[in-house]
């Protein structure tokens, strides 16, 4: 299983840098292709809401009624939360910061990196690094080659599209190429350590 497990590690982690790259190399060429990046910003919320929709909200409705909560808590905060949302960017938002916001692409996508959206970039790498580590370490704990295969497939299509959504977020900040590059292979590499760590506490613990 190491050397299987080997080869999965390696399919991962080029999956991840070749979906994020790809954003950053668009970045790089001619006007003709910077609608791509806003066709992929589409992609990359559209990703985040899938994850929080339909693996994380229902998880936590569950959890608020295994505390006893009939009423779904979950739905509601979910509710509140996109109703937040919509209300700080179209009315508590000042006139000039939501025109920027709502700039063409060309403007937003071609503007200099400021600190809020540097700051988010950080904030969606960390989340995105945790959660592939902990894919990975699912992974590298797998002892029999039918589970493995199975957790293989389903890492690779979130890694695919998390690489991509990270990718198009740091294309969008205009971030330095060289950081871009250094966050995406920090990104990449999270599932490789999960799966070499998983893989160690599974031999630790013998048959």
């Amino acid at each position: 299983m190491i050397g299987f497990k080997l080869v999965l590690l390696l399919a991962l982690l080029a999956t991840a840098l070749v979906c994020g790259a790809l954003p950053l190399r668009r970045r790089a060429e001619d006007a003709a292709h910077k609608h791509l990046l806003e066709w992929g910003n589409a992609f990359a919320a559209g990703v985040f809401l899938g994850a929080g929709f339909v693996h994380m909200l229902p998880e936590a409705n569950a959890a608020w009624q295994q505390l006893g909560w009939r009423y779904p808590i979950g739905m509601l905060l979910a509710a509140a939360a996109i109703i937040f949302m919509l209300l700080f960017e179209h009315v508590l938002t000042p006139e000039d910061a939501h025109h920027a916001m709502h700039a063409p692409s060309a403007d937003r996508f071609g503007a200099r990196e400021h600190a809020g959206s540097t700051r988010a970039v950080y904030a969606i790498l960390t989340a995105l690094s945790i959660h592939s580590l902990f894919e990975g370490l699912a992974l590298g704990a797998q002892r029999e080659l039918r589970s493995a295969l199975v957790i293989f497939a389903a890492i690779l299509a979130h890694k695919s599209m998390e690489g991509f959504a990270l990718g198009v977020s740091l294309a969008r900040c205009a971030m330095p190429r060289a950081r871009s590059l250094s966050l995406l292979a920090l990104f990449a590499a999270a599932t490789p350590v999960g799966i070499v760590a998983g893989a160690t506490v599974g031999a630790l613990e013998g048959p």
